[in-house]
Formats: structure tokens, sequence, C-alpha cells
């Protein structure tokens, strides 16, 4: 408990200091006053993570994710700059594989922060169908295969001590 509340506070003193902007005596002592008072009065408990981080699939997917991010973007500019009249957008519907909240919310951030592609819904009551809007659609296998590989990278990063790795 103690150590768990020493490396709250020294993380978020960590953070102060580096939103201030400069090393100095005062700052990290006001940061780990601000802190000590930030974990008393508002302690965080641990949530239960029931999933196992492998390494080597997590640096594998991250790789996969700014490939993704970099792809997009040259897209997105190079759509911009030959300025063609009408690009072929679609909605495409993604059926997920399984309905575990951390891969649904690690795979909705992925699509999102990758340009040119968006979640523009993700249906609670059938947890595992994502719709994605694709901005200038070449063919509509390449995308699901790409959403597909996205899945499959997370879950192999982010498996439940359950589950066996695909």
């Amino acid at each position: 408990m103690i150590r768990r509340f020493v490396l709250l506070v020294a993380w978020v003193t960590v953070v102060w200091v580096a939103l201030w902007g400069e090393v100095s005596p005062a700052n990290v002592l006001s940061g780990v006053a601000v802190a000590s008072i930030g974990v008393v009065m508002f302690p965080v408990r641990p949530a239960p993570y029931e999933h196992r981080v492998r390494v080597v699939p997590l640096v594998r997917a991250l790789l996969e994710f700014v490939v993704s991010v970099v792809d997009g973007g040259l897209r997105v500019a190079w759509l911009v700059v030959r300025a063609r009249s009408h690009p072929h957008s679609a909605v495409v519907q993604h059926d997920l594989a399984d309905d575990d909240p951390l891969i649904i919310a690690l795979m909705t951030h992925a699509i999102g922060l990758s340009p040119g592609t968006t979640v523009i819904e993700h249906d609670d009551r059938e947890r595992r169908r994502l719709l994605v809007h694709v901005l200038d659609v070449d063919r509509l296998e390449q995308v699901h295969r790409s959403l597909a590989r996205t899945e499959r990278s997370i879950r192999a990063a982010f498996r439940q001590p359950s589950t066996r790795a695909t």
C-alpha cells in the first residue's frame, strides 16, 4: 500500500514538473505536496486487470499502428494534393472476434487515430460490430483485411489468461 502511494506520488510529481517545464527545488517540492494531497483526497483503487501483456506482439502491434498512421497520413495528403472531385468513401461493417472491452477500446482508438478512418458506431446491443468510415477506398477486401489484421495484432498483444493466442 505504501509502495503504491509512493509510486503514484512520484509519477504525479514527474508530470507536475514536466508541465512546469523546469526542474527546480520549488517545482519538485510543490509537485510532491500537490501529488500527496491529491492522492490522499482522491484515492485510486487498482482496477482488476485480467490480460497478459505480451511484449513481442505488443511491439509488432505498435509498429503496425505507426505504419498505418503514416500510410493514412500520406494517403490523405495525396488525396488533398491531387484534388480529385469525389473520393470513393465507404462505411464498412467490421465484426469483432470477441466482446472484450479492452480489445474494443484499443481497436476503436487505433482506427480513430489513423488518418482517413473513424469509427462511427459501436453497437452496444451487439457488442461485436463496428461501423467504420473509410476515406478513399480502392478495394473493400483490403479494408476488411486491414481491420482484421489490426484486431488480431491487438488480441495477440493483450490476451486473457484463459484464452489461447491466435
